[in-house]
């Protein structure tokens, strides 16, 4: 792979033989161990643990322990285990994940086991559910066609990249950051990647953004990544064996107690309590930040805001009762959709925003007649994320999107 002031150039090697490919951009999407990164010369810094172990495999379990009505595994002597959630004991964690037309997925993970090079087996991970729940689970070969699983993995990385652009290529999810806590959260976070980098690139190759829109990438999302390292490292130490490690679950339980914490942990997980630096005055609470879902009353109708975002467009959202905001807003249909309407009962107080593409608020005001300041201030907004510089020559409509 190499690069010049005007394109990258990849030799590419598929089933069809090898090929050069000239672009503009290259985006590498392709895992941890992403060739694009290490082509790059981009380091890949963070910590390995080397300390727990994790057995998975597809196994067939007495069909009369499985409650029928929950689901749940009843394992004699130990009790019933809720599946596709993990199980945490004193000593490791175990799970069972009866996937449909499938054999169950039965897994368990151990700290501070002695390594082996010994193949692994059901006879190993039903010694491992013994050691962790202190009770037997007997297991038998899957049923139906394979592929099936059977593997023992060591240790795990927490893994963030030194950088998420060199010049004209850029990382996304795995390539970009790895969590030894994976799951849901590092998927959220490789999405949310992928959306806050389309429509930058999008508008770069149009001519619409200038060399500090494609920055904003890699200043926004290594601070979304540096977040989950914090998510993924609590979640270790929460999940670890050990009566200090209960005690400290309790205490956490009894936090979870309040919604305030609830709804700062659903945030944290979900990756929409970070805070983007919109270049200018955040003077109102919202600049910055994801644009919470709020019922609008139309002409045509209720819509939901989120309704209103799916053709991936900036967004100017006027809630005046004259729709003065969007009458002074001197920018044409083609660079920025337009919509007039009244907030639901429920909606945050604020009477006008500008969203980026990716639903983060680039301008917001409360005002009920937004001042030459305030809209001076949102015109800077649109030029610094959409490149919207002419005045138009066009009237808003009452409602819906061009």
């Amino acid at each position: 792979m190499s690069q010049d002031d005007t394109a990258a150039t990849v030799d590419i090697a598929g089933t069809d033989g090898t090929y050069r490919l000239r672009a503009r951009y290259v985006v590498g999407a392709d895992g941890a161990r992403s060739v694009t990164r290490k082509l790059s010369g981009i380091g890949f810094t963070g910590v390995s643990y080397d300390r727990r172990t994790t057995r998975t495999a597809h196994a067939t379990v007495p069909a009369t322990w499985v409650d029928p009505t929950t689901g749940a595994l009843n394992v004699p002597g130990y009790g019933p285990v809720l599946p596709f959630l993990s199980h945490r004991t004193e000593h490791g964690g175990f799970s069972y994940a009866p996937f449909p037309g499938h054999p169950p997925l039965v897994s368990t993970t151990e700290w501070d086991q002695p390594r082996t090079e010994a193949p692994m087996s059901l006879d190993e991970l039903g010694a491992s559910i013994h050691r962790v729940l202190g009770a037997d689970l007997p297991l038998s070969p899957p049923t139906g066609e394979g592929p099936h699983v059977l593997r023992r993995l060591t240790g795990g990385n927490t893994r963030v990249a030194e950088r998420f652009r060199d010049r004209r290529v850029f990382l996304v999810g795995d390539a970009a950051h790895v969590y030894a806590e994976g799951g849901g959260p590092g998927l959220n976070l490789g999405l949310q990647d992928a959306v806050n980098l389309g429509w930058k690139l999008a508008a770069a190759v149009l001519g619409n953004a200038g060399p500090e829109l494609l920055d904003s990438y890699e200043t926004e999302r290594r601070q979304a990544a540096h977040r989950m390292v914090v998510n993924a490292q609590a979640q270790s130490a929460l999940s670890a064996p050990g009566s200090d490690v209960t005690a400290l679950r309790e205490l956490f339980t009894e936090l979870l107690g309040h919604p305030s914490t609830v709804q700062h942990l659903a945030d944290l997980t979900a990756g929409t309590d970070i805070r983007y630096a919109m270049g200018g005055p955040d003077a109102h609470p919202l600049v910055g930040r994801f644009v919470p879902d709020m019922e609008l009353s139309t002409p045509a109708g209720a819509v939901r805001l989120a309704e209103l975002t799916t053709s991936a467009r900036p967004l100017l959202l006027d809630l005046t009762e004259d729709a003065s905001v969007a009458q002074a807003f001197a920018h044409c249909h083609d660079q920025v959709d337009i919509v007039t309407a009244q907030p639901g009962s429920a909606a945050p107080a604020v009477t006008a925003l500008l969203l980026r593409p990716d639903c983060y608020v680039a301008w917001a005001t409360a005002l009920p007649h937004p001042d030459p300041a305030d809209l001076d201030a949102l015109r800077t907004a649109a030029q610094r994320w959409f490149g919207v510089t002419e005045p138009a020559r066009c009237e808003p409509e009452p409602l819906g999107t061009t």
